[in-house]
């Protein structure tokens, strides 16, 4: 497939309608992909249109990301664990490139490239990001249940005093 190039300061870019084209996904994908920060080296141009590095690689999809941190983590707890690639969507020959992109989206720290692709999930660290991702917010609902608890703790109490008093 020959795509349109946009040149810039001597490097091959392309739109996001080309991008979509490789990709097999919307254009309107792509921008909200290139807006949240997730095509390293992507920019807009003066025009206002996404130039989209040629040999950017389509962002892995949310619940890729996760299963492929959460992976790490079972994987660096149990060494004795296989990779279901299949089951993660990813060919093994891929997995350096995916986490490359975590490193790059700040999920995992960076890693030292020259890692073999089979050793690099018991390598790699996650940052707080990566955690955060994993935990899918969990944490927060934890803490919003213990506010509400918190807050209604003292009129349970009282209504559990009454009960057993006969009050």
């Amino acid at each position: 497939m020959r795509l349109p190039v946009i040149e810039v300061d001597g490097k091959r870019y392309m739109d996001s309608r080309a991008a979509a084209r490789l990709w097999n996904i919307s254009p309107r994908t792509v921008a909200r992909y290139c807006r949240e920060q997730r095509v390293p080296g992507a920019f807009k141009d003066s025009g206002g249109r996404w130039c989209i590095p040629m040999d950017a690689i389509r962002p892995l999809t949310d619940s890729t990301l996760r299963d492929v941190l959460i992976l790490t983590l079972h994987l660096q707890a149990n060494p004795g664990y296989a990779i279901d690639y299949p089951g993660l969507g990813i060919n093994p020959s891929e997995l350096g490139q995916a986490y490359t992109h975590l490193a790059l989206l700040g999920y995992i720290q960076e890693f030292d490239i020259a890692t073999p692709s089979p050793s690099l999930p018991f390598e790699v660290k996650l940052t707080n990001r990566g955690v955060d991702l994993v935990s899918g917010g969990e944490i927060k609902k934890t803490q919003d249940i213990a506010e509400v608890l918190q807050r209604w703790a003292p009129a349970i109490a009282s209504i559990i005093s009454r009960l057993a008093t006969g009050s």
